[in-house]
């Protein structure tokens, strides 16, 4: 396969990088070395330049019988080093399971030989690594079976030693099991002797019994009734976690196949679609007045925790697998929606993930549609701001992101597809759009919505863009503030650059050119005949941010409204109207009903529907701290006003 050593943690775990062949010479210089060890690092070596499975099995049973038997000789050649060269000439000949079985030997031997041998979670961090290598090179039920193994080997290695860890620790591995497991069951690409294989090794290896004990994780020599109950606190990951998928699309170039943090780079490659599965509290999910605003939602890596949203899985898939998945997901969603993000400048893959991943459980997407992301090869670093720009007119890129839009409209499903852009991506959406439209790959309004928020584009190709799209939607709105730093900044960027660029006039001339689209500064950018609805999120400003992100933030109340009713401002009333000249905008500034209450009545009508939001609303309140009541009378008026 050509990984690297260092990417699967060997050569982290010996301290070493060891190439394949290369000859290791004994760590000690000692005249009395014993011959014994001279023959056993010999042998080692052989297997090394010969890396037959025979040689290598046999090289590491001979190492692992003097680690056992002399331990004092197993250090004096190094014995660490040698097995864990074994193990990489294993895996450099794909027998990536039989590496495995020499990796869970340096732990097993290695711990009696040295005196801080390997420890256990680094081990386990191997194996996990290693079977996400055998799903590479779709081995999938030796990948379960490594994945049970790291399960019954955590929980008895921990016995006796820790038995309230083990018990806790046993929780979790098993919990991680069923996960992965429930992966591979979901892969919609999965040949029919690959899941014959799957089902054959559940049906010898996970018994119901066993079934039962990774399901709650508790051993059946659990030492107490405390360490019990502990354990059934942690395997949160199934009674308290909801996976979701997150659809993504994206022109970025792979950059690792393993690494969740980074697995897509800033260069431009070839359309890559996939999934991304994410663990989210059912505590986020259930209760509308617990849902977090979509920017304060906390992620971490899978394992991390059970408090954060978890990544536990990136996967690439073929155009086939992904739009039967999203069908799947599409077909048991209650209303068929999707939402389709296209994030702006200074985002890495995984940012993007994690933004849009917000947006699900903050639009309640979770069960009701799905979130497709488009990510566009951005840098994700604020020094790169001139290499984003350069993309917009990248083909590659732009030919990515239409081929992905007309792949989600033909083939997800949705009855409602909506569109939202953020800062500089409302460049590539609205060129992309504009580009489909002349090419006549549209026709009719095929999105409902169209949310262009904080856009980083001057408002002279604003203006000439919107117009061209009006027509493929059936509402467009744009969210601006006269306090987005980040545009202000962009605004001064452009006029330099334009002047640089051989523009003439005054560098003030250059300043007005450049204006951004969501920048609310008078006057605001409105449309006299009505092609997009603009909402002025000024006064509801964090001051202590860039004020970039307002249509996650204190505009978050609006965009529910917007996406989940159609409501126009007007029948908002969180909004007040704004005269400018003789044309009108909205402003989310002291509007004309309590924000508290309009977000408990919108959660309501959107979860129980007109006719059962009201009583179910009232009854609620009953069992409502005192100083929330407030919030659930001034809901139940916005009812019945919406209801009138």
């Amino acid at each position: 396969m050509g990984v690297n050593v260092k990417k699967i943690g060997l050569a982290a775990l010996a301290g070493v990088s060891l190439q394949l062949g290369q000859m290791i010479a004994p760590a000690a210089a000692d005249d009395a070395l014993p011959s014994y060890g001279e023959a056993v690092w010999e042998q080692v070596a052989r297997a090394i330049a010969s890396p037959t499975k025979t040689n290598v099995d046999a090289a590491a049973d001979r190492l692992v019988r003097l680690a056992s038997e002399q331990p004092a000789r197993y250090r004096a050649i190094d014995g660490r080093v040698l097995l864990i060269s074994l193990a990489d000439a294993h895996r450099e000949q794909g027998r990536l399971a039989e590496a495995l079985n020499v990796i869970i030997r340096v732990y097993t031997f290695d711990r009696a030989a040295y005196p801080n041998g390997v420890s256990l979670n680094e081990m386990l961090e191997v194996i996990d690594t290693m079977s996400d290598l055998l799903v590479e090179n779709r081995r999938f039920a030796e990948a379960l079976q490594y994945r049970f193994n790291a399960y019954e080997f955590d929980r008895d290695a921990r016995r006796g030693t820790e038995p309230g860890t083990a018990v806790k620790s046993a929780a979790l591995r098993g919990a991680a099991y069923l996960r992965f497991e429930k992966s591979i069951d979901d892969r919609p690409d999965l040949t029919a002797a690959e899941r014959r294989a799957v089902e054959a090794f559940k049906r010898d290896y996970i018994t119901p019994q066993v079934r039962r004990e990774l399901g709650v994780g508790v051993a059946d020599d659990a030492p107490d009734a405390k360490n019990a109950d502990e354990a059934q606190r942690s395997v949160g990951f199934l009674s308290t976690h909801k996976l979701v998928r997150i659809f993504y699309g994206t022109n970025r170039r792979v950059a690792s196949r393993h690494d969740a943090n980074n697995p897509y780079g800033a260069e431009v490659g070839p359309l890559e679609l996939g999934v991304v599965s994410i663990n989210v509290p059912k505590s986020v999910l259930d209760d509308p007045t617990r849902i977090a605003p979509p920017n304060s939602l906390v992620f971490t890596v899978r394992g991390s925790g059970v408090e954060g949203l978890i990544v536990e899985n990136i996967a690439s898939y073929t155009e086939n697998a992904f739009v039967s998945t999203l069908k799947s997901e599409m077909r048991a969603s209650k209303r068929k929606e999707l939402i389709v993000f296209v994030h702006g400048y200074n985002t890495s893959f995984r940012a993007a993930v994690e933004r849009a991943a917000t947006m699900k459980i903050g639009l309640d997407n979770v069960g009701n549609g799905s979130v497709a992301l488009y990510s566009w090869p951005s840098g994700g670093s604020l020094y790169d701001y001139s290499e984003d720009r350069a993309l917009i007119s990248n083909n590659t890129v732009l030919g990515g992101l239409q081929r992905y839009l007309l792949l989600l409209m033909r083939e997800s499903g949705a009855e409602r597809v909506h569109l939202i852009a953020h800062s500089m991506g409302n460049e590539f959406l609205l060129e992309a759009l504009s580009r489909m439209k002349a090419s006549g790959s549209v026709t009719g309004r095929p999105f409902d919505e169209i949310v262009l928020a904080s856009p980083d584009v001057s408002r002279q190709d604003f203006l000439a863009k919107a117009e061209n799209v009006r027509s493929m939607a059936d509402r467009i709105t744009l969210y601006a503030s006269r306090g987005d730093r980040a545009l202000l900044a962009s605004r001064y960027l452009n006029a330099a650059k334009s002047l640089l660029g051989g523009a003439g006039g005054s560098f003030f001339t250059a300043l007005a050119s450049q204006r951004r689209a969501g920048d609310a500064a008078p006057p605001i950018l409105v449309s006299r005949d009505g092609d997009f609805q603009t909402i002025d999120t000024t006064a509801r400003e964090v001051t202590v941010e860039l004020g970039h992100e307002d249509f996650v933030g204190p505009a978050v109340n609006d965009l529910r409204s917007v996406i989940w009713f159609a409501d126009t401002p007007k029948e908002r009333c969180i909004l007040r109207e704004r005269r400018q000249n003789s044309t009108r905008y909205w402003a989310l500034d002291s509007g004309r009903c309590d924000e508290d209450g309009f977000e408990l009545a919108s959660f309501y009508l959107r979860r129980e529907g007109p006719d059962r939001a009201k009583r179910t609303l009232l009854e609620d309140a009953k069992l409502a701290p005192i100083d929330k009541r407030a919030a659930f009378r001034d809901a139940a008026r916005i009812i019945d006003n919406i209801g009138d």
